[in-house]
């Protein structure tokens, strides 16, 4: 598979931008399958799932596919996405529109241009219902007749951003934010309320706004962020303090614990890589080699010290409940 491809999907999976929350489609076996799969309790989630789909539910089957995928079983969960698309779900039908990124080809799923105007019809029912993610999805995806009138527009993208706050749903922040311009107060606004409804990568972003008022205050927002359970605060974590800054400045000891606080939340999927020793270099800088060529090393951390802070750092995680923070809009837009 092309990297690029797979990179393009590990980081639309992973990276958490939308905090977790269910869909009115979901019923309580179905919330707690999204619940587990944001644990990173894969296989008990297929579980719950699977039972669900069992029973005719279209909305869990779509799950099922995009628990499929996490677990490796890439080329059955096209055919789980297809059943659940024709069960009704519109999440399901866009996942097999043929365009770039997506799986279609390359894992040779059943896809069909057709299923585009079928999820659109899907998910107008739903934002009739009031449902933000549904409208989201459909702004996402086409372009409303408002989109080409300047003042209306922001107005209507002021309107959609307070209804997915309100309802929890967060999938079109990225997108909608800019249209009120780069670092408004707005934004600053929508990010605090947010984070003040437990949103992580709210608490996360505000750690990272560089706005004055929260100077010298950055690692406490990114802790808040990380004791909710999200493993991308702990990797931003380890990321400030291994290259340093004004905010964080550079502690290999502090990188190196985040780093395994990060690769237990995030169940060694992925890892903020801290090397913990260095090339001896002679006089002349040049790298000093043993009588088999290979480079001397040094620890800057000694293996003594690593032992304490992977005990201190699997015992702080183990305390956390890891979430990592995806819902069906998550997941849908991967294939943007």
């Amino acid at each position: 598979m092309d990297t690029a491809v797979c990179n393009h999907i590990k980081n639309l999976f992973f990276t958490a931008l939308l905090a977790i929350s269910t869909s009115p489609l979901a019923n309580d076996e179905t919330a707690l399958g999204i619940a587990t799969y944001n644990k990173g309790e894969f296989q008990e989630a297929r579980s719950l799932f699977l039972a669900q789909s069992e029973k005719g539910d279209a909305y869990a089957t779509f799950w099922l596919g995009v628990t499929q995928w996490e677990t490796g079983e890439r080329f059955q969960a096209g055919d789980t996405f297809l059943q659940a698309a024709e069960m009704g779900d519109p999440w399901a039908m866009y996942m097999l529109v043929p365009r770039d990124g997506n799986p279609c080809s390359y894992l040779g799923w059943p896809c069909d241009k057709a299923w585009k105007a079928k999820a659109l019809e899907g998910w107008e029912v739903l934002a009739e219902q009031g449902s933000a993610k549904a409208q989201f999805a459909i702004t996402k995806v086409s372009q409303p007749w408002w989109e080409y009138i300047p003042f209306y527009r922001l107005f209507r993208y002021h309107e959609l951003l307070e209804a997915g706050l309100e309802q929890n749903t967060y999938g079109a922040y990225y997108q909608y934010m800019g249209k009120f311009g780069k670092f408004s107060q707005y934004e600053f606004n929508y990010m605090h309320r947010a984070a003040k409804k437990g949103f992580a990568p709210s608490l996360s972003g505000i750690g990272f706004s560089q706005r004055p008022s929260i100077k010298g205050q950055e690692f406490s927002w990114l802790q808040k962020s990380l004791d909710t359970g999200f493993p991308s605060a702990a990797s931003a974590l380890c990321i400030s303090y291994k290259l340093g800054g004004d905010d964080f400045p550079y502690d290999l000891e502090k990188a190196f614990y985040y780093s395994v606080v990060h690769e237990v939340l995030n169940k060694g999927r992925d890892e903020c890589k801290v090397f913990t020793q260095e090339s001896v270099t002679d006089e002349l800088g040049l790298i000093v080699v043993d009588s088999e060529g290979k480079s001397v090393k040094r620890d800057l951390i000694s293996k003594e010290r690593q032992e304490e802070l992977r005990k201190e750092a699997e015992a702080y995680a183990e305390t956390l409940t890891p979430n990592l923070f995806l819902d069906e809009t998550t997941i849908e837009l991967f294939v943007y």
